[in-house]
């Protein structure tokens, strides 16, 4: 027969139309057919004794339309229009359009038959995803106090965000007043805005630490929480912006503004009392539970150390502990009436840091009376 064309994919089947025996066909097979799916010269051999015949064709292949299409992924907020090709070509979809695009206005996969100008046809798909809109809400327009942090959250895990500071988070924490805006992205574009104003908190005490002594005049200490034209609430429960501390210890305040805005701070009284140490001269250890110690008492005393002595120089007491006293015994026993010598040696606290000055001594007598 005459040369054949197919197109690419197909095949086309050959045959010994005359049945001619002893036939061999050019791929080598001998049956009566064979089936052809590529280009090339096609012969067939018959024989009959010595004579022998040979006739050839060409098959030529013909090229399928080429696949244009690409997957959708957009904003179901407009139509997707997959196109499969040019006008040279025609198109049966399988929603039964005829051309060579179509409008998809639904998620799925779509498939088309294009048959071009040779006659060749090929089937085509396009998978079309079409995405929701993100939902994007910042909230309301926020007042809040100064020291205070806002989370903005824009939601929307696993798509893209923009914040007009830059930022890329999904979240951002905002302390300072401004509009704050960002743009979420998820194959669909959505926007939102809030503006946010932060209020001046009020200020906090000028002085936290006060080291006085309460036993002298005025025998307080005057407690400023500044802050004129606000609300107060101390822990001693007065409601003043000054109060007079006349006692050691901490003091809080609760202190809320003009804008509504607390702040809770507080103070420290602490003692610190000009260095003194006093030693009286007699005491009457009888036991009636008035005098019946000799201790030195004073105040701002880093350390010391007291011993007592009778008139020989024998050593009857010896202490560094400004809480004990020498009851006016030795070895067990009461010592009898008498003067008795001390000495001590001692440093004061020259400050409220804990500086300590140089040491000092002093003697004397006490009289132990019963």
């Amino acid at each position: 027969g005459d040369d054949r064309t197919v197109c690419s994919g197909s095949s086309i089947s050959l045959t010994n139309v005359g049945n001619l025996p002893n036939h061999l066909w050019s791929t080598g097979a001998t049956t009566t057919s064979i089936e052809v799916n590529s280009a090339g010269t096609y012969w067939l051999e018959a024989s009959s004794g010595s004579c022998v015949v040979r006739d050839s064709l060409n098959v030529s292949l013909l090229a399928l339309p080429t696949d244009v299409l690409a997957d959708i992924t957009q904003c179901r907020d407009n139509p997707a229009v997959p196109v499969a090709g040019g006008p040279e070509n025609s198109y049966v979809w399988s929603t039964g359009a005829t051309t060579p695009s179509i409008t998809v206005n639904t998620s799925g996969t779509y498939t088309v038959q294009v048959t071009g100008p040779n006659g060749c046809t090929a089937t085509h798909d396009v998978v079309v995803t079409l995405t929701a809109p993100p939902s994007v809400e910042l909230g309301p327009d926020t007042v809040l106090c100064e020291g205070e942090v806002l989370q903005l959250d824009a939601g929307n895990p696993g798509a893209s965000h923009l914040w007009n500071t830059g930022a890329q988070t999904r979240r951002l924490n905002v302390s300072t007043s401004g509009t704050y805006s960002v743009t979420v992205d998820n194959g669909c574009v959505r926007s939102d805005a809030i503006t946010v104003q932060f209020n001046p908190s009020p200020a906090r005490l000028a002085a936290r630490e006060f080291h006085t002594c309460l036993d002298d005049e005025p025998k307080y200490v005057i407690l400023d929480a500044g802050n004129a034209g606000s609300s107060f609430l101390w822990s001693t429960g007065a409601t003043s912006q000054v109060i007079m501390a006349g006692a050691y210890g901490n003091y809080y305040v609760q202190i809320t503004n003009q804008y509504d805005c607390t702040v809770r701070d507080s103070a420290q009284v602490i003692e610190f009392c000009p260095a003194t140490i006093f030693v009286p001269n007699t005491f009457t250890p009888n036991g009636d539970g008035l005098n019946d110690v000799f201790i030195p008492v004073g105040k701002n005393i880093a350390d010391f150390t007291l011993r007592v002595f009778d008139r020989w120089g024998e050593l009857l007491y010896e202490t560094s502990d400004l809480n004990m006293g020498w009851d006016g015994t030795y070895r067990g026993s009461l010592v009898k009436n008498d003067m008795y010598v001390w000495r001590m040696t001692y440093r004061f606290y020259t400050d409220e840091n804990g500086s300590i000055g140089f040491e000092q001594n002093q003697m004397g007598q006490i009289q132990l009376l019963y």
